[in-house]
């Protein structure tokens, strides 16, 4: 409880985070839903409104570890995801602004600092690893 209602999320100005969501009653049979990619680029290339627009969408993916494969956690975000929210990597970096612009080219992987700390043991030399996700260097 307290996680999730006391404490403010670990970004910069956590009161000023909106959630934006569609309404279509009739898409699935829920009254909201989340919005698809071309939305999120209408929305971001003519607001005129906020001070930055994210997008972000959680799946289960696998992760190949050569040994076995295990579904993970993960969320597919846009590039400037990091940087509008104000959070730093602890090792390492997050994106680059043109690595969203070329869809697979050059994908990078920011691992959470829990997943991170559970799954590697906060080894700092998994920078510039290569992990196999969805069946993808």
């Amino acid at each position: 409880m307290e996680a999730v209602f006391l404490r403010s999320p670990a970004v910069r100005d956590p009161d000023r985070l909106v959630a934006i969501y569609s309404h279509n009653p009739k898409e699935y049979g829920i009254p909201s839903s989340a919005n698809s990619y071309p939305d999120y680029v209408d929305f971001r290339d003519h607001n005129e409104v906020f001070s930055g627009i994210i997008v972000f969408c959680a799946r289960p993916v696998p992760m190949d570890t050569g040994e076995q494969t295990e579904l993970i956690d993960t969320e597919v975000v846009s590039g400037n995801y990091f940087s509008e929210l104000g959070v730093k990597a602890a090792v390492g970096r997050t994106f680059l602004p043109d690595e969203d612009s070329s869809l697979g080219l050059h994908p990078v992987t920011v691992l959470s600092y829990g997943f991170w700390q559970h799954r590697f043991g906060s080894d700092p030399n998994i920078v510039g690893k290569t992990l196999i996700l969805n069946r993808y260097p």
